[in-house]
C-alpha cells in the first residue's frame, strides 16, 4: 500500500524513488540554466534512473515531444527549443532514431563536458568534495514543530467548540487557529 498521498501530493520514498549520484544533483542546482531547462533534466533523470529493467537502473530513455511537453509545462515547440538547449550545452545526449520514432536521450554524467558557461567546474569541485554536516547525516529530531503544534491546537479546538465548550470564549489567534479569549 503506498506511504504517501498521491491527492495531497505527499511523497514517501516507500512509494518508489529516483537514485541519482550526488555529483549529479549539485551539478544540476549550480547550473546556469532556466527552469524549465532544469525541470527537463530532472524529469530526464526520472525516466531514466528512475526505473529498474533487469535488476538495472535505465541510463537512457525514449521520450516523445508530447511528453516533454507535459512534464514540463509547455507546448511542444518550446519544449523542443528547451530540448535543443540542453543538447548544445551537452548536459543531455540525444540521438535521432529515425523519421517519425524521435529521439533516445539520456543524462551526460560527464559533468566537466557539459559547456557554454553553464556550471563553474571549479566551485563545483570544491563544493563536492565538502562533507555534509554531521546534522544532514542523522534523522530529524523527535520534538514537535511548530506547524504540528498548531495543527494539535486547531484540532483540540475544533472538538471544543463541536461539543459547545462556549464557541463565544474563542476568537481566531495569530497563526489562523482559534484560541481562547
Amino acid at each position: 500500500m503506498p506511504k504517501g498521498d498521491r491527492e495531497l501530493l505527499k511523497a514517501d520514498i516507500e512509494d518508489g524513488y529516483t537514485q541519482i549520484a550526488n555529483i549529479l544533483l549539485e551539478a544540476l542546482a549550480q547550473a546556469k540554466l532556466t527552469g524549465k531547462e532544469k525541470g527537463a533534466a530532472l524529469y530526464l533523470c526520472r525516466k531514466t534512473y528512475g526505473w529498474l529493467k533487469n535488476g538495472s537502473r535505465l541510463k537512457e530513455a525514449m521520450v516523445s515531444l508530447q511528453e516533454w511537453a507535459n512534464a514540463i509545462d509547455t507546448d511542444k515547440s518550446h519544449a523542443s527549443s528547451i530540448l535543443a538547449s540542453l543538447a548544445t550545452k551537452k548536459v543531455i545526449i540525444r540521438w535521432f532514431i529515425g523519421p517519425g520514432k524521435g529521439y533516445y536521450y539520456s543524462i551526460n554524467t560527464r559533468v566537466a563536458e557539459w559547456g557554454n558557461g553553464c556550471i563553474n567546474q571549479q566551485r563545483l569541485r570544491e563544493t563536492a568534495k565538502q562533507p555534509l554536516p554531521k546534522t544532514a547525516t542523522h534523522g530529524l529530531p523527535k520534538t514537535t514543530t511548530h506547524s504540528a503544534t498548531n495543527l494539535a491546537l486547531r484540532k483540540e479546538t475544533l472538538n471544543k467548540i463541536k461539543r459547545n465548550d462556549n464557541p463565544d470564549k474563542y476568537v481566531k489567534g495569530k497563526y489562523g487557529h482559534m484560541v481562547r479569549r
